[in-house]
């Protein structure tokens, strides 16, 4: 295979589609969100037997159940991408044989990290990648992930496939 570069600038629908699949494939989002149509199934049962401050509170607290999620993970999404932040900023990445190595594209004045940007990983630090509709999620923690998104890598998203196919962990795909 031959090296496959490219850069990414993350945007803020990249990002709250990442978090909204991390966050909707853990079991607590979902139980919080059971637990919420619980919630509002029992406000309209009771409805007409309790009072209405009561209706209103069950109603309150089932809404806050099933839309806090979404709606916080938008906000964090929004702030963490303002163009002072880390992950609004354009990353190179060039995928060989030996692993991906990463640069800032682009250094602010002021960077702490200014002498030193690039990094390399190893496939074999690579825990797992998950394929979506709109990108592939390269976790190398539990819970932080590299993120490609499909849009900006046009014809090389197939390359990028191939090379986690052939070098990827086990666990692709799940």
């Amino acid at each position: 295979m031959s090296e496959l570069s490219f850069d990414i600038t993350l945007t803020r629908k990249d990002l709250y589609r990442f978090n909204l699949y991390h966050n909707y494939h853990r079991f607590q989002t979902y139980v919080f969100t059971l637990l919420g149509i619980i919630v509002f199934g029992l406000a309209i049962y009771g409805a007409r037997t309790t009072e209405v401050p009561t209706t209103l509170l069950y109603i309150t607290a089932a809404i806050l159940l099933i839309f806090y999620t979404p709606v916080n993970l938008y906000l964090v999404s929004k702030m963490q991408t303002k163009p002072h932040m880390p992950l609004a900023r354009t990353m190179s990445y060039k995928v060989n044989e030996d692993g991906i190595d990463v640069d800032f594209k682009e250094h602010l004045e002021g960077d702490e990290e200014v002498g030193n940007t690039a990094t390399h990983l190893n496939f074999a630090e690579i825990l797992k990648v998950k394929e979506t509709k709109s990108a592939f999620y390269m976790y190398t923690t539990p819970r932080a992930a590299t993120i490609f998104p499909k849009d900006q890598l046009g014809e090389r998203a197939a390359a990028l496939k191939s090379y986690f196919d052939e070098k990827g962990p086990k666990k692709y795909g799940f």
